[in-house]
């Protein structure tokens, strides 16, 4: 399995969930205003060159607890 991560965006300015969601490694995009949550597995590449365009004004990447990895596996299972 790709090493996966949870990254939390700040923008300057409200952003739509669907502009990332067809970013190769992306997903469980959800965007509030100017906050978007996703997961990136493998390259964070591919994200970070989709945030080009916005003015970002903070970036949080933690990797995947072992929880999320747990759920993840299961989540492929069914």
């Amino acid at each position: 399995a790709r090493e996966s991560r949870t990254v939390e965006v700040r923008f300057a300015r409200p952003v739509d969930a669907a502009t990332f969601s067809s970013v190769p490694g992306v997903s469980e995009v959800a965007a509030e205003g100017v906050l978007l949550r996703l997961r990136v597995a493998g390259s964070m590449d591919p994200f970070l060159r989709a945030l080009g365009p916005f003015e970002v004004l903070d970036l949080v990447s933690r990797e995947s607890t072992l929880e999320d990895v747990f759920l993840t596996f299961y989540e492929d299972e069914s």
